[in-house]
């Protein structure tokens, strides 16, 4: 006991110095205190007997806080400025690389997508996934469809209704439900894709224009006009899109 009142009185005696040096590193009082606090708790936890200088190690010690602290800002700001950087570029490379429909195949192809993709529906994310499957068609937008796994379980209730594609087979419907909201033949799949689609059995695709918002990569999607195709519309595919008025017979 004696020995910790020593050493409180040792660092007392030293705080008004050590809190200079931290505040002339750190630019900040608060930081400074933290900075200082810090020292006394590694002084609290260290053998000092053999500390000859006791001001210059602590002197040592606050300034390596400080550096620490510093590093710990700029490796945040680092990040930030990297996430903020990518998005920058994912906005450009939107506006310069685009995808025409019309340079779609059909029948269609489905390709592996690593893109972001998130459903939301009530204010609540029911589905979010980077490993959806893209389907794609002369005249229109991609379709994504998520594996079931990366949907929040309890949203999907199967309905009664179907509809048959001359390529991926017949389809079945869900009723979507989050929160206080439920939404009829709101997302569908192919129990049994016909060949050539089989990758996208375990696999759903939701209206967006049903939702409160479906995203790729961040981007708030359009929905594909009409009421019946499932398309999504992102900044980086051109039209002019199936659905829309007088395109009944593309």
């Amino acid at each position: 006991m004696e020995e910790d009142r020593f050493l409180a009185q040792r660092f007392e005696e030293n705080r008004a110095q050590l809190r200079a040096v931290a505040y002339r590193m750190l630019g900040s009082p608060s930081e400074a205190d933290d900075a200082v606090q810090e020292a006394w708790i590694r002084l609290s936890r260290t053998e000092t007997s053999e500390v000859e200088n006791l001001g210059g190690w602590l002197t040592t010690v606050v300034a390596r806080v400080c550096l620490d602290m510093l590093r710990r800002f700029l490796d945040s700001r680092l990040r930030l400025g990297l996430r903020r950087l990518g998005r920058r570029f994912h906005l450009t490379m939107a506006n310069v690389v685009k995808e025409s429909v019309w340079s779609y195949p059909r029948p269609p192809r489905v390709e592996e997508s690593a893109r972001s993709v998130r459903v939301v529906l009530d204010g609540q994310v029911i589905a979010e996934s980077t490993r959806s499957k893209r389907v794609l068609e002369t005249s229109h937008p991609p379709v994504y469809y998520i594996p079931l796994e990366d949907v929040r379980p309890g949203v999907l209730a199967q309905s009664d209704r179907t509809t048959f594609c001359e390529f991926k087979g017949g389809a079945r419907y869900y009723t979507v439900q989050a929160g206080e909201r439920v939404e009829e033949d709101a997302a569908w799949y192919y129990p049994q894709p016909s060949p050539g689609f089989e990758s996208i059995a375990n696999h759903v695709a939701f209206y967006a224009g049903r939702m409160d918002e479906c995203t790729v990569n961040g981007e708030v999607v359009q929905s594909q006009a009409g009421g019946f195709y499932g398309g999504w519309i992102t900044s980086d595919i051109e039209g002019p899109f199936k659905g829309e008025p007088g395109t009944s017979g593309w």
